[in-house]
């Protein structure tokens, strides 16, 4: 190759960017199984201990008013829930739904008055 060749170059960056092209494509196209999170958490690894003074929910798995009404209080009150009863509404409730149909979060008509905030991000 000529060093000082200007059409050698552009056909050598031409030729790396198909390169790098090509790589990625196999990268992103792999042949692996996708596993969604939410799929692999098993609710019975989490115990509740009979200590916790927050809301529960009852075994049945439905999550009633009240449940949501304490969550909510709780969280006024700059308090956590159990890590058990977070993954139950979030990951095995609210992510698939939303991953199934994006647009199935209904619009409320709200009083003006004191706002909540659900934020479905994965904070460390």
């Amino acid at each position: 190759m000529v060093p000082n060749d200007k059409d050698a170059k552009k056909k050598l960056e031409e030729c790396e960017k198909i390169v790098k092209r090509i790589a990625f494509e196999e990268a992103i196209n792999s042949e692996e199984e996708k596993v969604v999170v939410s799929d692999t958490i098993d609710l019975n690894n989490f115990a509740v201990d009979a200590a916790h003074d927050g809301p529960k929910i009852p075994e049945d798995g439905q999550i009633t008013l009240e449940f949501v009404m304490a969550m909510i209080e709780r969280f006024r009150n700059q308090k956590t829930i159990h890590k058990k009863y977070f993954f139950q509404v979030n990951f095995l409730i609210l992510l698939p739904g939303l991953r199934d149909n994006p647009n199935s979060l209904p619009l409320l008509d709200a009083d003006p008055g004191p706002q909540v905030v659900l934020d479905h991000g994965a904070h460390g």
